[in-house]
């Protein structure tokens, strides 16, 4: 009989503040690692990143302060 999958799922980072390595070594590292230990193990594994619950604000906040959505080549 197969074993049941392995579903790991991890937050991403909020949108309001500059990104840094501790949004990777926060929570992405940790799943990530322990995803490749589950598929080392010859588990299948499923590794799922979860939604920023908060993109809609950023985008409201972006349209307020530019007047609208901002292309990556303005952002930079």
């Amino acid at each position: 009989m197969p074993s049941q999958p392995v579903v790991i799922t991890y937050g991403k980072p909020d949108g309001f503040r500059n990104v840094h390595v501790g949004h990777l070594s926060g929570v992405v590292l940790h799943a990530d690692a322990y995803a490749r230990y589950c598929r080392s193990s010859g588990k299948e594994t499923w590794l799922i990143s979860g939604t920023d619950g908060y993109g809609a604000a950023v985008y409201q906040h972006a349209f307020e302060h530019f007047g609208h959505i901002p292309s990556d080549d303005e952002l930079r």
